[in-house]
């Protein structure tokens, strides 16, 4: 490089050209000026030089860049295995389960779980009934300290950090690296998302949060097919002795649901379905077999870029695609929640939305820079959509600049921002031919089946023996044709307190607190801070009580 600037600097600026084209301009030149003769004649040794070094370079280039990457390939693995645990599902007791409710992906166990005779971990003949994959990361608010990070659908049916002692059915054991090994408690567990957080127990590993390198996840959300990644897990529990498995591929697409065949029939009927569902995942060409869910998915850098978590296996086929969650921004926003012990919570607009196809757009008077959108059709009363101007027939383009192209991709933006989040909807409102920004405050996703869900603990604390959620908290308080209460809901009432005393009954729609309005769980524990006393509660289509203190 050194020789290549300094023949630059003797005289020639000029393009790259041949040897020959060198040679031939030197030959014709005038010789009445020796310096520039000299000059030429330098330039053309410099080339010469230069030419050489190419040639002897082209040789082993495909060597030397197959090298690299596997020195790549090396250094990542080293990099993140060390974060990279395996899972153990152990059935203390026969079950007659359906693994099919307890996995959204609808990925079969039961195959596998042949009842085995030995099921001590710490046996070198162990196999486990189910097998998984989770990660060590840092918590979110406490970066010193570590948790796992894993599937839903591995840990199902373990014990709960915090939980009165039972008997206990499902045992859950953490396998390191280091082959040290651990029974693991849920912290908590979300079937929406298909993520869990399980505890660490220093004491029984005999460590320290210091001895437990965390991996570190990738700043960058930019997720692109051919996106070169490695997968690292437990395949067919081979890495039960601590040591994970590595295979590598690229991203193959992104925005990806789940095969139909888990996935189409229940989705229309809100059966089983996950964020997911609604086209978040990464599709990958690395290998992800049996009890690689939960794995860690990395860049060259080591860097944790998503979750390996199901197959795509289609009956007949040798050969599958695998799927991941990217841990994007979305994603993290539930890992904190999970976390903190807390169920994660999704945002809602509250409208009934069609799919509009490019034949459809075309007889709306705007002009679009996309070939299809997503069409409200029936906004619901006192919804966040109708509070935010949303109407009938609005055109939806976008959410908060991402390109809505369907009715899943609103559902997933907007589930994906979360309760009392803003979201900006670009509209074209066809009546008054013109393009909006609306601005809605969200509220929540109503939950299906809150039996499924895994919390340690709550958000708000248990206040004269009720509990209280956001009016669509939940599904089955929800009627038909759905009309939205301006108020909060009363998810539980302990047997023998003060709510139940006063007459306050689970199911109840709460809308003032001594008369001030309230709509969310925050507004309601604002408004009871007022009031240390008696509190007067107003209820919808019901007559108020006091709850005395």
């Amino acid at each position: 490089m050194q020789v290549a600037f300094n023949c630059s600097v003797a005289g020639y600026h000029g393009n790259f050209i041949s040897r020959s084209n060198l040679q031939h301009a030197y030959d014709t030149r005038s010789n009445t000026d020796p310096m520039k003769n000299l000059q030429f004649q330098f330039i053309l040794f410099c080339a010469s030089l230069l030419w050489s070094e190419i040639a002897v370079a082209e040789e082993p280039t495909a060597l030397t860049a197959t090298v690299n990457l596997e020195k790549s390939l090396i250094n990542a693995i080293a990099i993140a295995e060390k974060s990279v645990v395996s899972i153990a599902r152990i059935h203390l007791e026969s079950s007659n389960r359906e693994e099919s409710e307890l996995n959204p992906f609808g990925i079969n166990l039961s195959d596998l779980d042949s009842k085995r005779s030995n099921q001590d971990p710490n046996s070198p003949d162990f196999i486990p009934n189910d097998f998984g994959t989770g990660i060590i990361i840092s918590h979110p608010l406490e970066p010193d300290q570590r948790l796992i990070l894993t599937n839903y659908h591995v840990v199902y049916g373990g014990v709960v950090e915090g939980e009165k002692a039972k008997k206990q059915k499902i045992k859950l054991y953490v396998r390191l690296p280091n082959r040290a090994g651990y029974e693991a408690k849920i912290i908590a567990a979300d079937p929406h998302s298909d993520l869990a957080i399980l505890s660490i127990d220093y004491e029984q590993l005999g460590l320290t949060s210091k001895d437990l390198p965390a991996i570190s996840f990738s700043t960058n959300d930019k997720y692109q097919k051919g996106q070169l990644v490695i997968a690292l897990g437990n395949p067919y529990a081979i890495a039960r002795d601590g040591s994970a498995s590595a295979s590598w591929g690229m991203i193959s697409n992104i925005s990806r649901r789940p095969h139909p065949s888990s996935s189409s029939a229940n989705l229309e009927k809100k059966q089983n379905s996950t964020i997911h569902h609604y086209g978040t995942l990464l599709q990958v060409d690395t290998r992800l077999n049996l009890g690689t869910s939960g794995g860690a998915l990395i860049n060259f850098e080591g860097k944790l870029v998503g979750l390996t978590t199901s197959l795509a296996a289609l009956s007949g086929y040798e050969t599958s695609a695998g799927y991941a969650i990217p841990v994007n921004q979305a994603t993290q926003r539930i890992i904190r929640s999970l976390a903190q012990g807390f169920e994660p919570e999704y945002g809602f607009l509250g409208l009934r939305p069609k799919d509009v196809l490019p034949k459809k757009m075309k007889t709306f008077t705007g002009k679009f820079n996309q070939l299809t959108a997503a069409l409200s059709i029936e906004v619901f009363p006192n919804s966040p959509a109708e509070q935010g101007g949303v109407k009938n027939g609005d055109l939806i383009l976008a959410v908060n600049k991402v390109t809505v192209k369907s009715r899943y991709d609103l559902i997933r933006e907007i589930e994906a921002l979360g309760p009392n989040a803003e979201a900006k909807l670009k509209i074209w409102r066809e009546s008054s031919q013109q393009e909006l920004i609306l601005a809605v405050n969200l509220g929540k996703w109503p939950v299906q089946n809150d039996q499924r869900i895994i919390a340690s603990r709550k958000r708000y604390s248990n206040w004269r023996g009720l509990d209280i959620d956001y009016p669509t908290g939940r599904e089955r308080f929800l009627s038909f044709p759905i009309r939205i209460h301006k108020a909060v809901l009363v998810t539980n009432v302990i047997p023998k307190s003060a709510a139940e005393q006063s007459g306050i009954q689970t199911g109840d729609f709460i809308t003032h607190v001594n008369e001030t309005a309230v709509q969310t769980p925050a507004e309601f524990h604002a408004a009871l801070k007022k009031s240390p006393g008696d509190v007067n509660i107003k209820r919808y289509d019901r007559s108020p009580i006091t709850i005395h203190k």
